[in-house]
C-alpha cells in the first residue's frame, strides 16, 4: 500500500498513486489512511490503543470471558462472523474517511 512507501523509491510518487488509487478508486482518503494505519502499527492489536482493533471482537481469553449478552454471543462465534463483520469495517473506513475529509473542508 502506498501507506507504508514501498511501491515507488520516490515518496511523492507513492502519496500520488495513493491518491489516484485510495481517494480517487476506491474512496479512502489516503492522509486519513496513513495516519490511521500508522496508529495501527504503533499498537498492533491492542485493545484501547490501536483503531483497526475492533470493538466487538475478543483478542484474548480474559475479554470473552468478560463480556455478557451480545458480547459474549459473537466472541464465540466471531469466527464465523469475521469476513461478515470486516465488510461491514470497510463499510465503516469508507464513512470514517469521508466525514475526516468534510471536517476538514470546514475547518479550512
Amino acid at each position: 500500500m502506498p501507506g507504508h512507501q514501498q511501491i515507488f523509491r520516490p515518496r511523492h510518487i507513492n502519496y500520488l498513486f495513493g491518491l489516484i488509487c485510495g481517494d480517487l478508486g476506491i474512496g479512502v482518503s489516503v492522509g486519513w489512511w496513513t495516519g490511521n494505519h500508522n496508529r495501527h502499527h504503533a499498537h498492533p492489536n491492542t485493545e484501547g490503543a490501536d483503531p483497526e482493533v475492533m470493538g466487538v471482537l475478543a483478542h484474548s481469553g480474559n475479554r470473552a470471558r468478560a463480556d455478557r449478552g451480545i458480547r459474549r454471543l459473537i466472541f464465540r462465534r466471531q469466527t464465523w462472523l469475521f469476513f461478515p463483520m470486516v465488510l461491514l469495517k470497510a463499510g465503516g473506513l469508507h464513512f470514517a474517511s469521508i466525514w475526516a475529509v468534510a471536517r476538514w473542508a470546514t475547518t479550512q
